[in-house]
This record gives C-alpha cells, sequence and structure tokens, in this order.
C-alpha cells in the first residue's frame, strides 16, 4: 500500500508541474491586443508576476516603462489592457513564494499585427456613472460595405476599440464564438471554423451544389446546421396579374370574362369592372401569355442542412416540401432579384436567414424572411409543430399574424419565449421601400401558449431609433440587458429590461453589421 501511494503522489506531482505551453509562442504575430499569456509552472509559487513592455531593441527592454503588470495566482493571465495593434513587445514573468518574489524568468518577445487602413472608426457612448448597468464583455461583429472592401470580422471592447480581428474574405456574416475559443462563421457561400488566429480548422466544402448563405449554427456533439439554396420551376401566373393575395390568377380572370358575355378570346367590349382594367387589356394579358395563362418561373427556396465534422449530411429540411405555391410575398416576387451567389434571376421565394437548435424541445427553429414567418420543426419527425407569423392563402400560419415582418435571428429563451429582430418591411402588410421613414423596426419578445403552442402574444418590444429593411439582430444578455443590432445604420444598442438605453455604439455611414455577439473574454474557460 505505501508502495502505491508513493507511485501515485509522484504521478500528481509530475501531472501538476509538467511544462506549461508558453504562449504566445515566441516571435509570435498576433491578430489581438486582448491577449492570453500561459508559462511554466514555478515549484513553489504561490502567484505570478507578469511584465510586458515594448521591444525597443535595446539589450534590457524591461528598463522602460512596464505597459503591462498583471499578479496571478495561476500560471496565466490574459491582459486587457495596454497593448496596441503595430507594436513590438517583450515579456517576463516570475513565481512568487510565501518567502517573496523568485527570479524573473527568461525573456519572451512578440508583435501585434498594425490594424488594416480600412478598419472604421466605431464610437461608443454610456454613463461612465453607471457602468454596473451593462454587460461586460466584449462585442463580435461582422463588418462590411464603406471602407471595408471584403470580409472584417472584430471584436471591440466597451470604448469601440477594436481588440481581434480576422479578415476571411467577402460577405462575411454570422460569427459566432466557441467554447473551445475557435469562431465560427460564414464567408463566401462556406462554413468555416477558424482557431483565435484566424487558422481555418474545418469549412464546407467549396462545392457550387453546396452553398451556404446563411447561418453556421453549432449543434450538440459536434454537427454544423445552416441554409442551403433549392431550386424550383414553377408553372405560376405572371406577378403583376396575381392579387396579393395569391387567390386570383389569370384562369379565375378567365371565368370572369365569360361572366360578362366574353365566351370567346379575344373578344371586344369596354365593360368596365371598376377595379381599374377593362376587360379589353384583361383579354390582351391571356393572349400575351396563352390560353392557359402561365409562365414556367424559377424559384429559389432553402434547405436546412446538418453536416457532421466530415462533411456528410445527417439530416435535412428542404422548405418547399412543405410549403404551398400559393404562399409568397407578392411584391418582393414584382422585384426582379439578382441573387447574392450565382445569377441566376431568381425569386427570391423564402430567403430563410436564420435556423438554430434547440435541444429543450428538440426542435428546429427557421426565420423565413420573404413569408415573414418563423418555423418550429420537430427534428426528429422533420415534420412542422407550427409556423408562426403572416398568414398566407394556404392558411397554415397558426398564430402571430402581424406581430413582425422580414425579420432576423429568432432566439429562444430558456422560458420557452422568442427574442427577434423586426426589421419591419411590411409594417400593417404595406410594402415599406428601403428608405422608409413611415414605419420601424424593433426588437421583439413572444410568448407562446400552449404545448404545442396555439397561441402567443408579444410580451416586451424595444423601437428602434432607426428603420433597417434589412440585417438585424437581437440578443438577450446574461444581467437582463438586450443587445440590438440596427444593421443598415451600423448602429448596436444595449438596454436594460425597462427599454432604457445603457450603450450603443455606431459605425460610419455605409457600414453593415449584420449580427453580434457580447461575450466575458476571447478565450472562454480562462480567467
Amino acid at each position: 500500500m505505501r508502495a502505491a501511494w508513493f507511485v501515485v503522489s509522484l504521478a500528481v506531482a509530475a501531472a501538476t508541474f509538467a511544462p506549461a505551453e508558453i504562449q504566445p509562442a515566441e516571435g509570435s504575430m498576433l491578430n489581438r491586443t486582448h491577449v492570453l499569456f500561459t508559462w511554466d509552472v514555478v515549484p513553489g509559487a504561490v502567484s505570478y508576476d507578469l511584465q510586458v513592455v515594448v521591444d525597443d531593441g535595446s539589450p534590457d527592454p524591461f528598463a522602460g516603462p512596464v505597459v503591462a503588470s498583471v499578479s496571478s495566482a495561476l500560471p496565466e493571465s490574459v491582459v486587457t489592457s495596454g497593448l496596441v495593434f503595430g507594436e513590438d513587445y517583450a515579456w517576463r514573468v516570475r513565481g512568487v513564494t510565501g518567502g517573496g518574489p523568485l527570479a524573473w524568468e527568461s525573456t519572451n518577445r512578440m508583435s501585434t499585427l498594425p490594424l488594416p487602413g480600412y478598419a472604421p472608426v466605431l464610437n461608443t457612448s454610456y454613463d461612465p456613472n453607471a457602468l454596473g448597468a451593462l454587460e461586460g464583455g466584449v462585442t463580435i461583429l461582422p463588418l462590411r460595405g464603406g471602407t471595408v472592401p471584403g470580409g472584417f470580422i472584430v471584436a471591440v471592447d466597451r470604448d469601440g476599440n477594436i481588440v481581434w480581428f480576422i479578415e476571411p474574405g467577402s460577405r462575411v456574416s454570422d460569427p459566432r464564438l466557441l467554447p473551445s475559443g475557435n469562431v465560427l462563421y460564414m464567408s463566401d457561400f462556406r462554413g468555416f471554423e477558424a482557431d483565435i488566429a484566424g487558422n481555418v480548422v474545418w469549412s464546407t466544402p467549396d462545392d457550387p451544389n453546396m452553398l451556404v448563405h446563411h447561418e453556421v449554427f453549432p449543434m450538440p456533439g459536434g454537427n454544423r446546421m445552416m441554409l442551403l439554396y433549392t431550386y424550383h420551376d414553377v408553372e405560376r401566373y405572371p406577378p403583376g396579374d396575381v392579387n396579393r393575395s395569391g387567390r386570383v390568377d389569370l384562369e379565375d380572370l378567365g371565368l370572369l370574362l365569360a361572366d360578362f358575355g366574353c365566351a370567346t378570346w379575344p373578344c371586344v367590349g369596354d365593360a368596365d369592372l371598376d377595379i381599374d382594367v377593362d376587360l379589353d387589356d384583361l383579354t390582351q394579358v391571356l393572349i400575351n401569355f396563352g390560353v392557359d395563362g402561365v409562365e414556367l418561373q424559377k424559384w429559389r427556396g432553402d434547405r436546412v442542412l446538418e453536416l457532421d465534422p466530415n462533411n456528410n449530411i445527417v439530416w435535412e429540411f428542404v422548405l418547399a416540401d412543405h410549403l404551398a405555391e400559393t404562399d409568397f410575398d407578392y411584391d418582393h416576387m414584382a422585384v426582379e432579384r439578382i441573387a447574392g451567389g450565382p445569377a441566376d434571376n431568381s425569386y427570391d421565394w423564402t430567403h430563410c436567414n436564420s435556423v438554430t437548435y434547440n435541444p429543450a424541445d428538440n426542435s428546429v427553429y427557421i426565420s423565413v424572411r420573404s413569408l415573414s414567418q418563423v418555423w418550429r420543426v420537430d427534428y426528429a419527425t422533420g415534420e412542422i409543430v407550427y409556423q408562426m407569423g403572416f398568414q398566407m392563402p394556404s392558411g397554415t400560419a397558426a398564430f402571430g399574424d402581424g406581430f413582425f415582418s422580414f425579420q432576423h435571428a429568432p432566439e429562444l429563451q430558456p422560458n420557452g419565449n422568442i427574442l427577434l429582430f423586426d426589421n419591419g418591411n411590411r409594417r400593417d402588410r404595406i410594402v415599406h421601400p428601403n428608405n422608409s421613414t413611415d414605419t420601424i423596426s424593433r426588437a421583439i419578445e413572444i410568448s407562446l401558449t400552449g404545448n404545442p403552442p396555439t397561441s402567443a402574444s408579444i410580451v416586451w418590444e424595444w423601437v428602434s431609433p432607426f428603420y433597417s429593411f434589412a440585417l438585424g439582430d437581437a440578443d438577450r444578455l446574461p444581467n437582463g440587458n438586450t443587445l440590438v443590432v440596427n444593421g443598415t445604420n451600423a448602429t448596436i444598442s444595449e438596454v436594460d429590461a425597462s427599454g432604457d438605453l445603457v450603450w450603443q455604439l455606431t459605425g460610419p455611414a455605409g457600414i453593415g453589421i449584420y449580427r453580434a455577439q457580447r461575450v466575458p473574454t476571447l478565450y472562454p474557460g480562462h480567467p
């Protein structure tokens, strides 16, 4: 027994004093000014002192001013102040025992990369006397447009200073810090996972049939869920001849002509139906499109894919398999659109912009922007539990008609409520243009009743000072505040439960912000 205990004691001691990875590694070029330092355990040390100075090239750079000084009980520390971009640094550590500080360990050197010249100035406003009202940490956000030539993901501190960045490519969106410390994002129609330095460790296939246009959601167990395009050839009456409810098509109009004495086509007459179109015009439309009055149109829909780490498909849901062709946004359809990916000029039928999985109810939640609906899909069966939002001709929306329109980023709350950003493009079923001044955007929280839900109500809202026709996000923070992104106005607002503004970030005109994520630190699991 005694000998066995001795062996175990040696094993524990060896594990306790195992050499640590020295971070940052010697000569590192860092894309961040919030830096995790780690070092070897010093036997007998009860704490450690860390010093960082500018490396001026002299034999003893520590003769100069110390820019960061930290005392830590652990052989690691995250420095969040004192460092800037585009500088060379030297750093050292010493152990502290019960008898006082030991000698300094060897000097290590690192540098920070220059911040890209196109990086915009981000301004913040808050009450410095009420810092307790703010949720701490840093805010991760993608920037595009304006002075930014491509994809640019940054983390900013409370004062709007950029403290970390990566430059992944164009059309970047949906960045999300993972518990591992890696970041998950979408760029150039692919999903990526990168480490904090920006090195890609996983990506979706570089395949034109696998264009990821929104969202890369981390599933429990390491899989990824995302949104891809589908394409459908639809026999449809021309957009200009279908009323906004989708219930009247050219065949109906043909019957109407017959009812008014025009049984054969073409017919001549000026009988006005008081619908701003006379019979001659209706007859001509029928002639132009043939007796059946249809044309073949290409509609672009969506599918949800779940991929394992080897990019094998393990779950799939195609919206068109569960969607009537009568259900579409008439006014959106009437506008010619060239897709952001392939120049297919397809009608943007569903334009899903968010998909999340909720383990509490084993459901997938899909934001169907072009229908102004949120769908809940049972993960086990692949069947729709409910459709919430605008009622369409099929009558399948169970509740929530008019609650929101062209929304973004539904977020499930622990109490079962849903928080989302309501862009408001079709508020009151009125078409509001991109530069509209007669509508609003807002963050809303929706409470659902029943299991499965049969009704819903809006229990909280915050009206943004600007209308944002696109982009947007709303996240509930740990302290109860809500982080709201007004994307087209490059504004991020933190508001408390009463709707009072406690912090706001603004970027220059022309910059777009798709989403934002507030995290305690860039280094999950480290103090």
